[in-house]
């Protein structure tokens, strides 16, 4: 059974009225319709409850259209109606007589003084109409229609002028949402016409970025050069700002816009915030940083394949250098050119290098590699008039050092500030006398002063893991203390904390690794919290140019034939006289079996 749907137009509005059900007897089921019509009970077997609820039609209650719905109750309901097999539907065709022609939008772009501008109309048959505006008695139009699709253009656009809607380009949060959704959200609704100007615009997006690094190594700076040929350092930075703020566009010095995710931009960003740099620091595309960057700067700049990268020859050898499966050989003290082993010699170089660059670094061999032997021939190299180098060590050492002096350099002038406070004021003093001075932690920290007045040549902190906290007396001490050259022996760089490299790196070139709150934030808290291998990969890589550490296992070849040697020391009176009576009484402890004493 089907049931009859009647339209009835009436001064532009539309009557829907749901005929031939007999409401008064009608019942719905869970799925459908059952009426007792005439004596006999009907089922109706299309028309269930949720497919009248759905078309808005409800048995014995009339639906009404006003003039702004007609359109569309004709346009997306009416057709729907038609396909059903259970409804018999009269007055449609008066209802479309009574229509206006379908409205058909159409949107044009134009670009001027820096401001994206759409004029929007519409069409019905011949008749063409500014969007939303201009609505008259004698006019038939799709009222709501227009508003909805004006609703989406305040979407997009934020000012109405001039019969313009209107944006900014410096209204980046919009603009994106055009240039990404909107257009695309106007050519489904209607035609998209665009200006001349316009589609340079949408062109320029889509422009490939060719920009240029060049490094020059100089007067113990690297000076960085940011530039490319087509776009002024303004636009480079325009481009590394919208790619901070994780933007898709940026707004070039012509007006212009372009892409914000370029490889070219992608990697310069991430090479600049590795090697934590801003490019808020460079002066038109310029900039100069400590030549101990030029290792990680060199490998940041080989990942980043998209920008060209070119370097002078000093920079290229300085990489050359600082490459230890290079290193060049340096001139060594005659004397012990037949003492050192041959892995004592690489790093005799490697301190050479260090030194020659005024790089400080980190030797890091394995307890009883001869650490003290390769830094004494290294002071041995550099031994020059009025010039001293300084040696901190934990006390227990100090004279260890002395001893080692003495015998593989005794050319060097060397004096131990142990003893009295005169004795050690008189020394530094005349501190240009010596070649070395050796003095333990404790004692810099008495005499912090003196110290404090003097210029060292070469600066060595032994087991420089007495650093390792950066907020204590001895390393503020050790850090204030003035020299050319610095440099940090320790088997142990780090014993618990990472923040103990950061401290031995803040003696030997200060923010090499940044302040203390950027290494933690950088790197401490993601290795050690998020066990972040990328954070790690990166520090390693930083620092690996200025630590050395071989071990034992790995210059076995090089280690000599164990060798034991017996010295005899005569004990001085009092000792004597103590070791008998200790004989004495360990002889009458021990008695034999045989009851006789020994």
């Amino acid at each position: 059974m089907s049931a009859n749907i009647k339209i009835e137009e009436n001064n532009g509005s539309a009557n829907i009225l749901l005929e031939d059900f007999p409401t008064s007897t009608l019942i719905a089921g869970t799925d459908k319709y059952y009426g007792y019509y005439k004596g006999v009970w009907i089922k109706y077997d299309g028309l269930t409850p949720k497919y009248l609820a759905q078309l808005g039609l409800h048995p014995g209650k009339e639906l009404r259209f006003s003039k702004k719905n007609v359109a569309e109750f004709a346009r997306k309901v009416l057709p729907k109606l038609e396909k059903s097999d259970y409804l018999a539907i009269t007055g449609a065709n008066g209802l479309r007589a009574i229509l206006p022609p379908e409205a058909a939008f159409i949107f044009k772009l134009d670009y001027q003084d820096n401001n994206i501008l759409c004029q929007a109309f519409v069409q019905y048959g011949k008749d063409t109409y500014l969007l939303n505006r201009n609505f008259t008695q004698a006019t038939r139009r799709e009222a709501k229609r227009e508003n909805e699709v004006e609703q989406l253009l305040k979407q997009y656009f934020t000012d109405f002028k001039n019969n313009e809607y209107l944006l900014s380009n410096d209204n980046l949060d919009h603009l994106e949402q055009l240039l990404d959704q909107g257009i695309a959200k106007l050519k489904e609704i209607g035609e998209v016409q665009i200006t001349p100007t316009f589609k340079s615009l949408l062109q320029s997006t889509n422009t490939h970025m060719e920009i240029g690094v060049s490094v020059n190594l100089t007067n113990e700076l690297i000076d960085v050069d940011i530039s490319s040929q087509k776009m002024s350092w303004e636009n480079i930075q325009a481009a590394l700002k919208a790619y901070k703020e994780k933007r898709h566009y940026f707004v070039l010095s012509n007006g212009l816009l372009q892409k914000t995710q370029q490889l070219t931009i992608e990697q310069l960003a991430q090479a600049l915030h590795d090697l934590n740099i801003s490019f808020t620091d460079f002066i038109h595309g310029k900039l100069q940083l400590p030549a101990y960057r030029s290792f990680y700067f060199a490998k940041e700049m080989r990942k980043a394949n998209s920008l060209h990268f070119s370097s002078n020859e000093s920079f290229n050898q300085l990489i050359k250098d600082l490459n230890k499966n290079e290193l060049k050989q340096n001139k060594l003290p005659d004397k012990l050119k037949n003492v050192l082993r041959p892995y004592q010699k690489e790093g005799f170089n490697w301190l050479n290098t260090l030194v020659n660059y005024n790089f400080g670094g980190i030797l890091a061999d394995e307890m009883g590699l001869g650490k003290t032997l390769q830094v004494i021939s290294l002071l041995l190299a550099h031994q020059k008039k009025d010039s001293t180098n300084l040696v901190v060590a934990p006390a227990s050492v100090i004279y260890n050092w002395q001893n080692e002096a003495q015998k593989f350099a005794p050319e060097l002038k060397t004096a131990v500030l142990g003893g009295t406070k005169k004795k050690r004021t008189q020394i530094l003093a005349n501190a240009s006398k010596y070649d070395l001075l050796i003095t333990s932690y404790q004692s810099l920290n008495r005499d912090l002063e003196a110290y404090q007045k003097l210029v060292f040549n070469i600066q060595i902190l032994d087991e420089a893991q007495n650093i390792k906290n950066h907020q204590s007396i001895t390393a503020q001490s050790v850090k204030v203390i003035k020299a050319h050259h610095k440099l940090a022996l320790t088997g142990t760089p780090i014993e618990n904390k990472l923040s103990e490299l950061w401290s031995i790196f803040d003696y030997l070139m200060p923010n090499f690794l940044g302040s203390y709150l950027d290494f933690k934030k950088k790197f401490e808290l993601p290795i050690i919290k998020d066990e972040d291998e990328e954070a790690e990969k990166q520090l390693v890589e930083m620092v690996t140019p200025f630590i050395l550490r071989r071990l034992k296992k790995d210059v076995l070849n090089d280690l000599p034939a164990k060798e034991e040697e017996i010295v005899y020391v005569n004990m001085g009176s009092k000792q004597s006289e103590l070791y008998k009576l200790q004989t004495q009484k360990l002889i009458a402890e021990f008695v034999l079996p045989r009851g006789c004493r020994v």
